[in-house]
């Protein structure tokens, strides 16, 4: 079976299953592939790709406001 074979096989083996059972491709030889299947608890059908949503850097921390000699102390008292 080629390789091109066996990925269409396979994408029609996972449409047509509804259980926890996954079709998967596997290269036998060098120009042989062939499909295996795994079964697995958990293994559910995932939907279609959705957009992602970009995360942009965070703006740097503003200064502190505070007067230098307020900021200059420790928490507990001076050092």
């Amino acid at each position: 079976m080629t390789h091109e074979q066996a990925i269409a096989r396979c994408a029609q083996l996972n449409r047509d299953e509804d259980g926890e059972r996954r079709w998967f491709v596997r290269q036998a030889s060098d120009e042989d592939w062939e499909i295996v299947s795994v079964v697995a608890s958990g293994l559910h059908r995932l939907g279609p790709l959705k957009e992602g949503v970009e995360s942009k850097p965070r703006p740097s921390e503003p200064p502190d406001p505070r007067p230098t000699i307020i900021r200059n102390i420790p928490p507990y008292g001076a050092g």
